[in-house]
């Protein structure tokens, strides 16, 4: 028989709009997926110059990197302990996302980003730039 992989939890403390909140996410992700989330981002981030007007090509992009954004986190949304304004509990549904304020959408897009970005000190890629650790070693301080 073989082994079972579990998914992994991680809690964390909410910042920004959602302060004094937390939210559990499931930490899987794929590469692929990670890559879409992330040309996502940089979609919606994308500088254009204020007075640039807005296309609809323009809105279409937006609104496709937000639907990418939600596809991403509703099935890794575990929990959360966000309440309405009457104090009754929000679910944390996809529904929940798509219906969301996008200030809010944006800061547990964050929140996820923070969990999931972390590559394992092994996997990060190392600069043909920094010193090998024996050439450190050699080498005077500066």
């Amino acid at each position: 028989m073989g082994k079972i992989i579990k998914s992994k939890t991680t809690t964390v403390d909410l910042e920004g709009a959602l302060e004094g909140g937390t939210v559990t996410w499931r930490r899987s992700i794929s590469v692929a997926l990670m890559r879409k989330m992330l040309d996502a981002s940089a979609a919606i981030d994308a500088d254009a110059p204020d007075d640039a007007p807005v296309t609809e090509e323009d809105t279409k992009k937006s609104l496709e990197s937000v639907a990418v954004i939600i596809e991403t986190l509703a099935p890794r949304l575990v929990s959360w302990d966000l309440l309405n304004e009457d104090e009754s509990p929000i679910p944390p549904t996809r529904q929940t996302l798509e219906e969301m304020d996008m200030e809010y959408l944006f800061e547990l897009f964050t929140s996820f980003m923070g969990v999931v970005g972390e590559l394992p000190n092994a996997l990060k890629p190392v600069s043909s730039n920094s010193p090998t650790p024996a050439a450190d070693a050699d080498s005077p301080g500066v």
